[in-house]
């Protein structure tokens, strides 16, 4: 569809041919007598334009690329998309612990995945659930932070930052997401799906959310946590373990457009199972 014209506020009036003057008096008309039909007035075409074309350079919306934050281009927004990325920019950051739990530690990126639960230390829970408000936010979620304390938090820190949040929840029942046979490969990541199957499926580990930084993303963080989340989630005493919990015992909580094309391309051949 074309983009919808957006029509300025102000419209130049018509300049006056100059000429002689001449004597009001003389220059009275005389009534005619062919009917001439009024002029018309530009108007609107679309009544329901809610943005004024004042001569601006941008006008409309536009979304951020690093944060994902959709703002209007105007002076308001623009605070508010400075006052989201100076929020952001805070809850994310993340000093080293003392009593903090590594499950594991990627050198090459100088970063590492860390355990929360809510038996952690209070300073440790506080700064987890900020993180998951914020991604909340961005996911558009309006889901409770969970507090049962089976919950496991993963959260993946890359120098003093938090890229990644992983929230785990145990699950006993899932259903299998039906995907059309016929969709392409280049059509995969582009399609989605809200059918699922009536047959029931048990399983162990629920993900209610998966969330990785935008200018983080495409290098492999998402696996990561997944694959340290197998190893940890059945052990009681959050440390990993040598065994890993088979990906069949994985679902996840109605995963988003990308969401669900992650979870086919990491689910390799198996289902993609979902919980509600």
């Amino acid at each position: 569809p074309e983009p919808k014209k957006l029509y300025p506020i102000f419209y130049r009036q018509p300049t006056e041919q100059a000429g002689p003057k001449r004597c009001t008096f003389l220059n009275k008309r005389r009534p005619s007598l062919t009917y001439s039909p009024p002029k018309k007035r530009l108007r609107l075409v679309y009544s329901n334009q809610a943005v004024l074309n004042a001569g601006q350079k941008e006008v409309g919306q536009k979304t951020c690329k690093a944060c994902g934050m959709t703002f209007t281009l105007d002076q308001k927004g623009e605070r508010l998309h400075e006052m989201f990325r100076d929020r952001g920019a805070s809850v994310l950051h993340i000093g080293n612990w003392k009593k903090e739990v590594t499950l594991d530690v990627f050198p090459s990126d100088k970063a590492r995945c860390v355990l929360v639960t809510p038996s952690s230390p209070r300073h440790q829970w506080s700064k987890a659930r900020a993180v998951i408000e914020l991604v909340d936010d961005e996911l558009g979620m309006c889901e409770s932070i969970p507090s049962s304390p089976l919950c496991k938090i993963v959260l993946y820190v890359q120098g003093k930052s938090v890229v990644g949040c992983l929230v785990a929840l145990p699950v006993l029942e899932a259903n299998a997401l039906l995907f059309e046979n016929n969709t392409s490969m280049e059509n995969k990541s582009h399609s989605y799906c809200n059918k699922v199957a009536e047959k029931i499926v048990d399983v162990q580990c629920g993900v209610s959310r998966i969330w990785v930084d935008a200018a983080y993303r495409r290098q492999g963080i998402a696996t990561r946590m997944l694959n340290v989340l197998r190893k940890c989630f059945l052990n009681e005493q959050a440390l990993p373990m040598t065994s890993e919990m088979p990906k069949s015992s994985i679902a996840f909580s109605t995963p988003t457009a990308d969401g669900q094309s992650f979870a086919r391309s990491y689910m390799a051949n198996e289902d993609v199972l979902v919980y509600s």
